[in-house]
């Protein structure tokens, strides 16, 4: 089972983009405290497409909010890892 999920502030506002498919697309890079005090927050890379990403933008987040995400740990062509969002919603 490949499932992730991650809660933290969204360190950018997100950035919409179309793939080479002409799906519909978001990225999200989001800060995930670490549980020490003073350490710095672990970043991750997120990406949402067609109606995860369309509901995504409906919900207007921006630089700051807080959420929390489900889905799936990915790699990409030069081995870096990011998230896959199935689902999410913001927090408070």
């Amino acid at each position: 089972m490949n499932k992730v999920q991650v809660e933290g502030n969204l360190g950018k506002d997100p950035k919409p983009f179309t793939t080479g498919e002409q799906v519909p697309g978001l990225f999200v890079s989001l800060a995930v405290n670490n549980s020490g005090k003073g350490d710095a927050p672990t970043w991750v890379r997120c990406f949402a497409y067609a109606n995860v990403a369309e509901g995504m933008k409906a919900i207007a987040l921006k630089k700051g909010n807080r959420v929390h995400l489900e889905g799936e740990l990915r790699q990409d062509k030069d081995n870096n890892l990011f998230v896959k969002v199935l689902g999410g919603r913001r927090m408070g």
